[in-house]
């Protein structure tokens, strides 16, 4: 009997032991992505910036210290060094750790238009799920913009025209022309280039104007088209003396 006594209390003693060190783990953060969506087709206008969302949850954080987040874009979803398209990162000090849960990060998806790009992001370690989304460009409905100004020459001198134009998309070919009563006088076309607002176009007749030219109002008037066809016309009073 003292034996069995004995083992039983080594027994108890050893299952008092295990219950005081045995502790419930830990849970580890999640991430989870939450736009762009998996696998959706995002529409864009030139320029236009995709802001990414994710969400972190961690319960079990410690209450001090410095966590970091990376953000990465890839082209393939191995996110090979290659296919790397975008990267980004920032540290959250504990308790706060979802201190970065966005990012509209400035990079230009296309040209080319249609590709498929790869999302994840890693925090403290733990890396989300890859997100998949496909990027196309919005049609072009915009007119360019153009605008011409009025001015005056005399006959026997060469004549000196000014205009602005631009479009939202790159480059315009432009036609300049300089009409007396609806007949086109002096006319021009010009290839497609890039041009800027802020930069305005100036023109001239490769001669002098003809002493015979009538005297009068004219209008100088510059016509815009863009890649898509989308066309826009402006004019203004010209006086020749």
């Amino acid at each position: 009997m003292p034996l069995l006594r004995r083992l039983g209390a080594t027994v108890v003693v050893a299952i008092a032991a295990f219950l005081v060190t045995s502790a419930p783990a830990i849970a580890a953060p999640t991430v989870t992505l939450l736009a762009p969506s998996n696998g959706q087709t995002i529409t864009v206008q030139p320029g236009q910036l995709i802001t990414y969302k994710w969400q972190v949850s961690w319960p079990d954080a410690p209450a001090q210290g410095t966590v970091t987040s990376y953000w990465e874009l890839a082209t393939d979803p191995s996110f090979s060094p290659a296919s790397m398209y975008g990267t980004d990162g920032m540290s959250c000090t504990l308790p706060n750790y979802a201190c970065w849960t966005s990012l509209a990060a400035p990079k230009s998806y296309g040209p080319p238009w249609g590709r498929t790009f790869y999302w994840r992001v890693t925090f403290n370690g733990v890396t989300s799920a890859v997100g998949s989304f496909r990027v196309v460009l919005a049609p072009d409905l915009v007119k360019p913009r153009v605008k011409a100004y009025g001015g005056s020459a005399r006959r026997g001198t060469v004549a000196h025209f000014m205009a602005r134009a631009a479009d939202n998309r790159g480059p315009v070919r432009l036609r300049a022309t300089l009409e007396w009563r609806g007949l086109t006088v002096l006319g021009s076309s010009f290839p497609f280039s890039n041009t800027v607002w802020s930069a305005p176009l100036t023109f001239y007749s490769k001669g002098p104007l003809p002493r015979r030219m009538p005297a009068g109002r004219y209008q100088f008037c510059i016509t815009a088209w863009d890649q898509a066809a989308n066309r826009a016309r402006s004019c203004a009073l010209y006086r020749i003396r």
